[in-house]
């Protein structure tokens, strides 16, 4: 009897602690206290009628965060459906903006600040809609789908559009009213569009220069003149990659960019110290490689940063997806989350389990606002902090150039 009252004391305080909102650990490395803390927020969304994660993290103006949400089937073959979805609340409560629900792709949005915002996608038919009230009211300002939507001020945004075949540049100087598309020379698609200002900036993504699957390959085109001409440079693989997962640049110089490969392949994790005209892959194999799944790296200065990964075995081989299908043994929630971190510019890394899956993050000052999920709970915030005070400080999640 006693032994049957302590197990279910002890099954009450572990559902106890699933339903708290906000969960506060210090995360421990490998060896010794890691300097920084980790903060959970366990949200719901009022309104979603399909999707059950969250996805891209866009704007974090506290309280109010904008992201994308999504569904992905976890057996079977499907494509999934994709939202944004807006808290008012730093995470706690989610709504669905109906507009924005899509199959097969994800919506784009890009915020200003907390009332200038944009979202693009395509249903019948392509879109962009414009707010200038914090979302409260939509008017579609043209009739494209910018992939990886940026507005680097109220005038300038970048983006790109697939046509069918290839990827564009898309551009616009209007406030999103009208786009002009260009060419990426050596680029076929697009899956990362990162300015860092109005010159400034990178887009990665896949070519392929063959039949067989080992034959596409990443690349990274470079522009310091807005997007009137790029530089291509390819990157190094053994394997043929089926997406570019993330681009990260803190500067014009350091950056830091992870594949993902088909079947088990994993994922490989490149460094950039001359603004992406060569890349190394990262010699640490214990975190990239096959059945690794790196998905996102961040870093807050040149010796400070962070990656996650998760663990996941493809038990059957599969044939190459699609442009925007995922090549991993199941997507969404998982418990096989790793947190990787780094004090020397990415030349050690230690991690730590995490027990979810990060999906992406946005640099705030000196902390990280991540979306995440695991099994039972698909609308997470993540926050890491290393720097002192109670909140995060509020800062833009995109940078713009106010010229």
């Amino acid at each position: 009897m006693l032994q049957y009252i302590v197990r279910l004391i002890t099954v009450s305080l572990i559902l106890a602690s699933l339903l708290c909102t906000v969960l506060s650990t210090t995360a421990v490395g490998q060896s010794s206290k890691l300097p920084f803390e980790i903060s959970w927020t366990a949200g719901s969304c009022r309104n979603c009628q399909i999707v059950r994660a969250l996805g891209e993290v866009v704007s974090i103006e506290t309280p109010t965060i904008w992201a994308t949400a999504y569904y992905f089937p976890t057996e079977g073959q499907g494509a999934g459906d994709n939202s944004v979805v807006r808290s008012s609340d730093s995470g706690r409560h989610w709504v669905e903006i109906p507009k924005s629900r899509m199959h097969a792709t994800q919506p784009s949005i890009s915020f200003l600040d907390g009332k200038t915002g944009w979202i693009s996608g395509m249903n019948s038919d392509p879109w962009v809609l414009r707010t200038n009230d914090g979302g409260r009211h939509w008017t579609q300002v043209s009739d494209h789908f910018i992939q990886d939507m940026q507005f680097l001020n109220s005038r300038v945004g970048v983006g790109s559009e697939f046509d069918g075949s290839t990827s564009g540049f898309a551009k616009t100087v209007d406030g999103g009213r009208n786009w002009t598309i260009s060419a990426l020379p050596g680029l076929k698609f697009a899956s990362k569009v990162r300015f860092l200002n109005r010159e400034v900036g990178w887009i990665a993504g896949t070519n392929d220069i063959s039949d067989d699957p080992n034959g596409r390959v990443a690349v990274v085109l470079r522009t310091t003149d807005g997007g009137q001409h790029w530089a291509t440079f390819q990157i190094p693989s053994e394997t043929g990659v089926a997406d570019v997962r993330d681009l990260f640049f803190l500067n014009e110089s350091f950056g830091w960019l992870i594949t993902w490969h088909y079947n088990n392949d994993g994922t490989q994790l490149y460094l950039t110290t001359d603004g992406g005209r060569t890349w190394r892959v990262h010699p640490d194999q214990t975190i990239q490689g096959p059945g690794k799944w790196l998905s996102v790296v961040r870093f807050l200065d040149s010796r400070v940063g962070f990656a996650f990964s998760r663990g996941d075995q493809v038990d059957a081989a599969v044939e190459p997806p699609a442009i925007g299908v995922v090549a991993v043994a199941k997507a969404g929630p998982t418990e096989s989350g790793q947190l990787l971190y780094t004090d020397d510019g990415g030349e050690h890394w230690r991690s730590q389990p995490l027990n979810a899956w990060v999906y992406d993050c946005q640099v705030l000052g000196q902390d990280l606002g991540c979306s995440a999920s695991k099994e039972g709970q698909g609308f997470l915030m993540l926050q890491i902090r290393t720097s002192p005070g109670p909140t995060i400080e509020n800062k833009q999640t995109h940078p713009r150039d106010s010229r």
